[in-house]
């Protein structure tokens, strides 16, 4: 597979996700992996 690896940093705002950036959630979309951290609380 000729495909190269690329690695985004997504934010959202404190306690709000729904601040995250239109990028932020495309990239989100079109993950083929997504690593998150304890401060993000679970998205339904």
């Amino acid at each position: 597979m000729n495909r190269k690896t690329k690695v985004f940093l997504v934010g959202a705002g404190p306690e709000d996700v729904d601040l995250i950036t239109l990028k932020g959630l495309k990239v989100l979309q079109q993950a083929d992996v997504v690593i998150y951290d304890c401060l993000v609380e679970e998205m339904i």
